[in-house]
């Protein structure tokens, strides 16, 4: 797979979409295009040293150029060979304006007088292309022609340019004499119309480019049109497109077959670069995003992709030379060209990407190096995509002459997933699912009768569908009859009655009913000759044990029958099915399905994409597969490399949101406005904290004053003191102030250890002065006077308080850190004792907490208990609280962790103070202890995954959206197959297939058993099919229920003899 190098890289498919109008196109296959796609962010400006330099302008002082022939005129351009230094150039004129161009009519490219229109807007294109291409050193490595410089006309150039024009314009071969050089063909009759206007009748001079001249070049035509040169072009155009996206050029017009030119030793050139795109200052409008670039190779890679498409189709077919020159000719004149590409629709979009054909393995391999950021794309070989819906195929009614009144036997399998039906002598029978549809269209409002898969196109026919089946018992007639008409019709019967004998097969033990309503539609609607059923299972047996040529089917075995809603086991005795010993257990294909859905779902509970059930019987088919030990596959599935190697990656669609691409300064504000938006968050934070913890300082001083008020009041008024604040009595007043003072402590605690600012102590003249000696305005002020010293000797106290304990935490670094110098390694063991036994105590707080969410732990049990108990403590009678009886709870702060055991939301102070201790040891075992790495941390360790799980269900990265749309099936593989041994694995309550194999076999004797543990259209074409139907007349005298038993038949007390 070829990654073109880009700085981030995404997948991007472009598409064909095929024109159903245009038959002579259907032999096209729709494929879609590997390719990266990046961002749709514009290149980054270029640095001083990337500039090109500006392409030199010519100078005819010296020599003077002489015009040789004017060899084509296309629209605002024309080219024309000339000679300048002795040598053959190529040159390409710009004229000024188109001719009927009004003046100032396209002011969006109006810039410089000089340069003003949009034929100068194209001159300065190709100019500006050529000059990064120079600066690349594309021109060098033989990718576009070299150029030597640009000029403007002088009237002596312009006339000679004027005269050879007025020569061809009277020429009236000169359109089919246009040479294969340098510049494009014309396309159609508009560029001819340029011709009827002199250069000379311009309103300026025109400017010129003077390139290199390539003799004898060639565009893609019926020369060079097969599949290895074709291999060979696509594979070097594609290296030269990649050369100039490098340059910083987009072509703008790569897609155009006279653009590429293919010279005679097998190189190509890539030319006129009129629409090209560059990274430059003076065209910043129009500056090159890196999605259109791969685009563009991704439509070139369509291109030639269809071409090979094209030759491969035609030889395999063994086409004529006249088709083959009818494609040649198809992509050669311009008017086949654009009638070709104007029936496909080269749509991108946003998928996954198929893998490449053969075909361009080879032609691709060697492009670009891959890019490094892409080094899981080896692992893409071992994806399976999930596949896409096919459209269906309609198929033509077959012939029916060889059948006509030949009474051939009509064999009818009516499955409860798929029809199948044919004639016995045919070798292989029509098949298609058996579900019908009733659909109006919308368009011509036609009412429609679908079959099959075509229920499937139609969004709306889905929720109408209907299958004759359900479960295991046929109910739906109208929907059989849709059936049958369907496979007569496909079979050819162009009767008015069916005139062949019909074997239809049923299920095991089919209800009378059943039978009676189908043998009825048989016989009464389609005037059947006689109708047979049979089981499946037995024909398949009979189908695989063909007897001799001339002796009796008499062979033994057991018949398991895998069917959509159930699985049966009959045993097979002499030719004959026992079918009073054939067993049946509820477990088939559908439940097979669903439960493998089921157990995707629980695996992928957030899937991005719905998985829908016919993937899912996709996958079963493909993926899943019985185990002959199932325990013994497990142990070996515990190893996570075996269980990564048995792993199966099913990747489906998915789209991916390309975000735009910002520069760095762009970057740099919104960081920058995100830590100016967290600075303020913070400094918020603060404030708030701060306003917290000053309204509770105020509150603790007021309360602390008033409680040092008691022994001055009354006990009236210390009653309505305390009533004013909403207390009831002193123990209220201790509990909140004790509260306010471990608040305050825990708050400073967590702010850090900075030292206060010592201010000035302030003075309390008022406090010593007797109340006697003050008047009313002196009292008030003594109060406040008394608050302020309250709150300043509380201060006081918290700061000694806070010296204290970093003069105690500075010692214990101390002691700490002589310790690690003495004994390094005993350090480091005991530091690592502290982290595993904190590590410890969060995993069992967690594991409590995970506990806590099963009501049935433990631990459950033991937080109801605690409720209860606290729910059934007698409250305190109102006398025995006033006489001091009550119990001092909360009086120890160890009292309150029983509302933390039974709150299981609220945040534990604990585990945050454990956090935090384990956080500063593991600190100082990556500075000091040089065995403790990252890998040690409490985040490392609790973010990891377990191996086992890793490959069980491999996490993505959040960005990977490919990623996120894959199922990984491993145990799955197995698991779902096992359960057709152990129905009880998948929630069904029945014996599994190998207790029913068991209790058939215990019915017979030994001899039996070693015989039996030692098809249908082959049955139909012996003389004994004869035997077994039931006539018309038969069905008319005994009804629709009875059927003739045989060895093949159905189990059934209502029988008709033989």
């Amino acid at each position: 797979m070829e990654v073109f190098p880009t700085e981030t890289t995404v997948f991007a498919a472009a598409t064909l979409d095929l024109n159903p109008e245009k038959p002579t196109l259907q032999s096209l296959n729709p494929f879609l295009t590997p390719v990266f796609v990046t961002d749709k962010g514009k290149l980054a400006p270029l640095d001083d040293s990337e500039k090109p330099q500006p392409l030199p302008e010519i100078s005819f002082e010296d020599e003077k150029m002489t015009f040789i022939e004017k060899i084509y005129p296309a629209g605002r351009t024309a080219a024309y060979l000339v000679k300048f230094k002795s040598t053959c150039h190529f040159l390409k004129v710009f004229r000024d304006r188109d001719p009927d161009e009004e003046e100032d009519s396209d002011p969006e490219y109006q810039v410089e007088p000089e340069n003003k229109g949009r034929s100068m807007l194209r001159f300065r294109k190709e100019k500006a292309a050529y000059e990064a291409l120079i600066h690349s050193d594309a021109c060098d490595r033989s990718v576009v022609p070299k150029c030597w410089g640009w000029f403007t006309l002088t009237r002596e150039h312009v006339l000679e340019c004027d005269s050879l024009t007025r020569d061809h314009r009277s020429d009236p071969e000169y359109k089919i004499k246009a040479k294969n050089t340098l510049l494009m063909q014309t396309h159609g009759e508009n560029a001819w119309h340029y011709l009827k206007h002199s250069i000379l009748d311009d309103r300026r001079r025109p400017k010129g480019l003077l390139l290199e001249y390539i003799p004898h070049a060639e565009i893609l035509s019926g020369k060079n049109l097969n599949v290895s040169q074709i291999e060979d072009i696509a594979k070097k155009a594609l290296e030269g497109l990649h050369v100039i996206h490098q340059s910083h050029v987009l072509h703008g017009d790569a897609l155009r077959r006279e653009n590429l030119l293919i010279l005679q030793d097998g190189s190509i050139r890539w030319v006129d670069f009129v629409e090209a795109k560059c990274r430059t200052e003076a065209f910043r409008k129009y500056c090159p995003t890196q999605s259109c670039m791969l685009i563009e190779l991704a439509r070139v890679w369509s291109k030639f992709f269809t071409l090979l498409e094209w030759l491969s189709n035609v030889h395999e077919l063994g086409t004529s030379t006249e088709r083959f020159k009818l494609v040649a000719d198809g992509l050669g004149p311009s008017n086949c060209e654009s009638e070709i590409y104007s029936n496909h629709n080269f749509k991108l979009e946003c998928s996954w990407v198929l893998h490449f054909p053969p075909s361009l393995h080879r032609s691709f391999q060697n492009i670009a190096q891959p890019d490094s950021n892409m080094a899981d794309i080896k692992q893409e070989l071992n994806i399976t995509r999930a596949p896409i819906q096919p459209l269906p195929i309609v198929t033509r009614a077959d012939a029916y002459d060889d059948f006509r009144s030949q009474y051939t036997p009509l064999i009818i399998d009516n499955g409860s997933t798929n029809l199948r039906f044919g004639f016995a002598t045919s070798s292989t029978p029509h098949t298609g699912t058996n579900v019908i549809a009733r659909y109006r269209e919308r368009r011509q409002n036609k009412p429609l009768l679908l079959f099959g898969e075509g229920v499937d196109t139609e969004g709306g026919a889905k929720s109408q569908a209907k299958t004759p089946w359900e479960g295991d018992v046929l109910l739906n007639f109208d929907a059989l009859e849709h059936s049958l008409d369907y496979a007569f019709i496909q079979l050819g019967i162009d009767a008015p009655s069916i005139e062949h004998p019909v074997l239809m097969t049923e299920r095991l033990s089919s209800p009378l009913h059943s039978r009676a309503l189908t043998s009825e539609l048989m016989f009464e609607q389609y005037s059947v000759p006689s109708l047979a059923y049979c089981v499946d299972s037995v024909m398949s047996f009979y189908h695989n044990n063909l007897p001799s040529q001339f002796g009796p089917f008499s062979s033994d075995g057991l018949a398991v029958s895998f069917n959509s809603a159930s699985t049966s086991v009959i045993p097979i005795m002499d030719g004959r099915g026992i079918m009073s010993h054939a067993k049946r257990i509820p477990w088939g294909a559908t439940q097979t399905i669903e439960y493998l859905l089921k157990l995707i779902q629980l695996k992928y509970p957030t899937f991005p994409t719905r998985v829908t059930s016919s993937q899912t019987s996709w996958m079963l088919h493909n993926f899943c597969e019985f185990s002959t030990d199932y325990p013994a596959l497990l142990r070996k599935l515990r190893d996570p490399l075996n269980m990564t190697s048995s792993a199966r990656v099913i990747q489906f669609p998915f789209t991916i949101q390309i975000a735009e691409e910002k520069t760095e300064e762009e970057l740099a504000r919104i960081a920058e406005r995100k830590k100016e938006q967290g600075r303020k968050l913070q400094e918020v934070a603060a404030k708030t904290r701060l306003e917290r913890l000053a309204q509770k300082e105020v509150d603790l001083q007021r309360l602390s004053a008033l409680r040092e008020r008691k022994d001055e009041e009354t006990k009236k008024d210390w009653a309505a003191a305390l009533r004013e604040e909403g207390l009831d009595d002193d123990a209220a007043l201790d509990s909140i102030i004790k509260k306010l003072e471990y608040d305050l402590k825990r708050a400073k605690k967590k702010d850090g250890d900075g030292d206060d600012v010592e201010d000035e102590p302030p003075s309390f003249p008022l406090i010593d002065v007797p109340d006697a000696e003050l008047d009313e305005d002196q009292l008030k002020e003594k109060r406040k006077q008394k608050l302020a010293k309250a709150g300043y000797d509380a201060r006081e106290r918290a700061r000694k308080e806070k010296e204290r304990e970093r003069e105690e935490k500075e010692a214990e670094e101390r002691r700490e850190e002589e310790e690690r110098d003495r004994d390094l390694a005993g350090w480091a063991v005991k530091m690592r004792k502290e982290h595993e036994a904190l590590m410890s105590k969060i995993k069992d707080r967690s594991r409590r907490k995970a506990a806590l969410n099963d009501r049935k732990s433990a631990a459950s049990q033991a937080r109801m208990k605690s409720i209860a108990n606290l729910a059934a403590d007698e409250r305190v009678p109102k006398k025995r609280r006033k006489a001091g009886g009550e119990d001092m709870f909360g009086a120890d702060d160890n009292d309150w962790a029983i509302y933390r055991k039974i709150n299981t939301a609220a945040p534990s102070s604990d585990e945050e103070e454990d956090l935090a201790q384990l956080q500063n040891i593991e600190q100082k075992l990556l500075m000091h202890d040089p065995n403790f790495t990252d890998e040690h941390t409490h985040a490392s360790l609790s973010s990891q995954r377990s191996a086992l799980m890793a490959a069980f269900r491999p996490e993505y990265e959040e960005g990977d959206v490919e990623g996120k749309t894959r199922i990984h099936l491993n145990v799955e593989r197995w698991r779902v197959c096992e359960a057709w041994f152990s129905p009880a694995m998948a929630g069904v309550d029945c014996a599994g297939l190998g207790e029913v194999l068991q209790n058939v076999l215990a019915r017979f004797s030994e001899s039996e058993k070693a015989r039996l543990v030692k098809g249908m259209a082959d049955f139909a074409k012996t003389e004994e099919f004869a035997k077994v139907g039931v006539t018309k007349a038969e069905y008319d005298e005994h009804g629709g229920e009875r059927i003739k038993r045989w060895w093949g038949g159905n189990w059934n007390s209502a029988s008709i003899p033989m």
